[in-house]
């Protein structure tokens, strides 16, 4: 896979780069100070974007529609929301993250999945706090794994997997289903 890292050309950018090296050896990984052509973003799969102010946010209007893009905010941007809602948008995650939370959030993107930094929550005024446990159930289930198979896995019962998927569905997160009928039982709730 192909990912494309965009960012001002300093040493966070070139540590960052460096990190993902690393992180991800059977990866071709790029690096540009703004957003390149088109011809060179055709092989990509993922943008991982270094947004440090509102100027260069404002980039993301330049890529194409339906190219993923993992936001990385560096410094506080004000309406970060704008860019973090946009339909393109698959990650977004705060500068002071951890290493190992940054290289687990871009393979779930990467697999499909997406990550929003729990600081971050839609509708809500980022006034509620989600912890790890909570996140890891979301992040499996944005990738469409059912709540037996997530409880299994996370080692506690269906009935708080169940709590934490509709936590998450009141928040304004969509959750996958490959049953219709219960996509549509899911969403009853928002519309009462």
């Amino acid at each position: 896979m192909n990912l494309m890292l965009i960012g001002d050309a300093d040493k966070r950018r070139e540590k960052l780069l460096y990190t993902l090296m690393l992180s991800f050896p059977s990866h071709r990984i790029t690096a540009y100070s703004c957003v390149p052509t088109i011809h060179q973003l055709e092989e990509i799969h993922l943008v991982l974007f270094l947004a440090n102010d509102a100027e260069m946010a404002k980039q993301l209007d330049w890529l194409p529609p339906g190219m993923p893009i993992f936001l990385i905010e560096e410094k506080p941007i004000p309406y970060i929301d704008r860019y973090i809602e946009r339909r393109n948008v698959k990650g977004y995650i705060q500068k002071n993250t951890s290493l190992n939370t940054l290289n687990f959030a871009i393979k779930l993107v990467l697999e499909g999945g997406s990550y929003f930094d729990p600081s971050h929550q839609p509708n809500t005024g980022g006034k509620r706090k989600v912890d790890l446990l909570e996140f890891r159930v979301f992040a499996m289930l944005s990738k469409g794994y059912p709540i037996k198979e997530v409880a299994g896995r996370m080692n506690i019962s269906e009935e708080k997997a169940e709590k934490y998927r509709m936590n998450f569905i009141d928040m304004g997160f969509p959750m996958p289903s490959r049953n219709k009928e219960k996509a549509v039982q899911a969403l009853r709730p928002i519309r009462q």
